[in-house]
This record gives structure tokens, sequence and C-alpha cells, in this order.
């Protein structure tokens, strides 16, 4: 006899499926699946600035996170992101999601999302940034969801600061909203150290997620980008906590159809070297 999936725990206990993996589990699948659609890697969050217009930013990734005995990842994941006009990018990210936990056969899905970003504020030191993104998850949880995230970042020589914060509207069950501190330091013309604090919590059932993430971002002498990630969940409520999360990409940049765009602020995403 086969064991069962998640999928067929899901489907057998009706609404009532997150409560075997902790009421948190539908915040911990949308924070580290369905949120990182609208992220800037390799960390949760986003910075508010956009590629340059007739810019394109190709990511290959891998992610995943354990999560009480959950274990989900992301192998591999394609990030594609398009720069329409000055200030305006619109993006898409597919992937495979494999999740294995005890006793359960291993489930296979995929996430897709669509958003854009929109950067009314440009400055030197402040830039915010408007970033609706739609997901779905299937057939795993069969989620749709809608994110609503904005975020605000100040910048001062080679340091950054910023928020990230936004709901995410489930049609198929609560709604979520998330905060998101980052922080970051271009050390050279070709490496930032970035860290952020996260978190999040459920409408209904007010399940909350809090943790860490450090990471770096390095130009190779090729000009492609080395993504780096990984951190622990620090604090949790209403369910198992989050053990670990980790992100490994590979991006490069190139003009799709014009080779020169306005000289955007200073930021630590991605190091002064590569702006265009």
């Amino acid at each position: 006899m086969q064991p069962p999936t998640l999928l067929d725990e899901t489907e057998s206990s009706g609404s009532s499926s997150r409560t075997r993996h902790g009421s948190s589990f539908l915040l911990v699948i949308l924070t580290f699946i369905v949120e990182p659609a609208e992220a800037g890697p390799p960390l949760i969050s986003d910075d508010p600035h956009t590629v340059g217009p007739g810019r394109v930013e190709v990511i290959l990734a891998a992610s995943g996170f354990g999560y009480g005995e959950l274990v989900a990842l992301q192998v591999p994941a394609a990030d594609l992101t398009l720069g329409v006009f000055e200030g305006l990018d619109v993006s898409a990210v597919i992937s495979p999601v494999f999740t294995f936990a005890p006793d359960l056969a291993t489930e296979s899905s995929a996430a897709l999302s669509l958003g854009l970003k929109w950067q009314p504020l440009r400055g030197q030191h402040w830039n915010a940034a408007f970033t609706p993104t739609g997901a779905i998850n299937f057939p795993l949880l069969g989620e749709t969801t809608l994110i609503l995230p904005a975020q605000i970042e100040y910048t001062w020589q080679r340091l950054s600061l910023g928020v990230d914060g936004g709901y995410v509207v489930d049609f198929d069950d609560e709604d979520l909203w998330f905060a998101i501190l980052y922080g970051g330091w271009t050390a050279t013309d070709t490496l930032s150290l970035l860290a952020e604090i996260w978190g999040g919590e459920s409408t209904r059932d007010h399940a909350r997620e809090v943790g860490l993430t450090f990471g770096l971002d390095w130009m190779t002498p090729m000009g492609m980008h080395w993504l780096a990630a990984a951190g622990p969940g620090i604090a949790s409520s209403g369910g198992r906590r989050v053990r670990w999360r980790f992100y490994l990409g590979l991006q490069w940049n190139f003009a799709l159809w014009s080779r020169d765009s306005a000289q955007r602020p200073e930021s630590v995403r991605p190091p002064p070297a590569t702006r265009h």
C-alpha cells in the first residue's frame, strides 16, 4: 500500500487540513514558495529598484525550507524580469515544488507567479515601489493568492536600510500579512552582504512566524552573479517553527532592445559595478 501524500491529507481533512502541520502551515507555504515571486533574491524581501528599460534579468535558482517535520524544495526555479519603462518591471517565476514529510509520499507540484514592480519614488537616498503579484500553487493545496507588498529604502554611501511589507489575499482560505526589515552593505564593487528579519501572521488563526536571513551577492569576472542566503526561524506561535531556509541562485542581466538606461540611485542590490 502506497503511503498517503500531503495532497491526500489536505483533501481528506477539508478546511482543517492545516491543523495536521500546525495552523501556520499555510503561512509558511506562502512565505517560502509564493511570496518570493515578488522578492529580490537571495532574500525574501525585495528592494524598490527596477532593472531599467529594455533590460532583462534572468535567475536560475534552488531554494528550500524546513518546517517541523516538513521539508519543501524548489528545484529549479526560473525567474525572469523585464524592464518595460524606467520605473516599471514585469516578472514571471515558475518552479516545481517537492514536499517531503514522515509517513507521507513525496509530493510534487508547481508554483507560478506573475507580477510587476512600479517605482514611483526614485532618488539618491530614498526609493519606494509597489510590487503586486498573483500566484498559484498547484496541485498542492491549490492555493491562489494576490500579494500586495510595498517597499521603501534609504541608502547612504555603501549602506542601505529598507522595509518590505504587505498583505496576502488568499482566495481559498485565510489572508496573511507580512513585514520584513532588511539591510545591506556593499563591501566591494563585486560583493554585497545582506541581512533581514522577517515575520508574518495569518488573519484568522493568528499563527505567527519570525526568522532571520543572511545572504550575499557576488559578481563574477564574467559579469554573472552568484546569490546565496540561509537563515533560521527564531520564533513561532500556532504551529511548528521554521527550522531553516536556504537559497542558491545564478543571475545575469542583458539588454534586450536598449543598451542605455537612466542612471539609477545607489543600492546594495546589485553592487555598484553591475548597475547600468
